[in-house]
């Protein structure tokens, strides 16, 4: 059985530069308690905020993974975006 950290991912426009910032909330699949992760623009910020945060579920669960979605759909624009800035993702 493998254990899941899902990740749901936001993404909105500044309105005065059109800079894009994400945000996300986090937590264990199937579990109503998680994380809110801050808005920012920098995305290594929030990538290793959720690796600082998958840290203890590791130690108990050494195949967990991380998925990412936007809504119900997977993060595509998030997941090209970090690949595009040459960032690893937890």
């Amino acid at each position: 059985m493998g254990h899941f950290y899902d990740v749901d991912v936001y993404r909105h426009e500044d309105d005065d530069g059109g800079e894009t910032w994400w945000g996300a909330e986090g937590g264990l699949e199937n579990n109503s308690v998680g994380v809110e992760f801050e808005p920012t623009q920098d995305l290594a910020e929030l990538i290793n905020g959720v690796h600082d945060e998958t840290i203890a579920f590791r130690q108990k669960w050494p195949n967990l993974r991380v998925r990412w979605f936007e809504g119900r759909q997977p993060a595509t624009d998030f997941l090209a975006a970090a690949r595009a800035m040459g960032i690893a993702l937890p």
